[in-house]
């Protein structure tokens, strides 16, 4: 794990879905399904999300029309 990551709890989906508090801040990594959801659930419960994209889009495997629909969503709901 990267040194700017050390002392930070990682979650896989299961464990995001389980949580007792709301985190002040959350990264999630990935721009799938499962990930989109995640930041999209979060961040109406008040968390600050930043999300790590490998890709030029969100759900590259995705129609480009839902990619944009919910890139526009998240830009709406100022993700980082």
């Amino acid at each position: 794990m990267p040194a700017a990551f050390q002392g930070l709890e990682a979650w896989d989906s299961r464990d995001a879905t389980g949580v007792q508090e709301i985190p002040q801040h959350l990264i999630v990594v990935g721009g799938g399904v499962v990930a989109c959801e995640a930041a999209t659930w979060m961040s109406a419960l008040g968390c600050d999300v930043t999300m790590l994209v490998r890709g030029p889009r969100l759900l590259s495997a995705a129609e480009s029309f839902a990619s944009r629909l919910i890139e526009s969503f998240t830009s709406e709901a100022s993700y980082e």
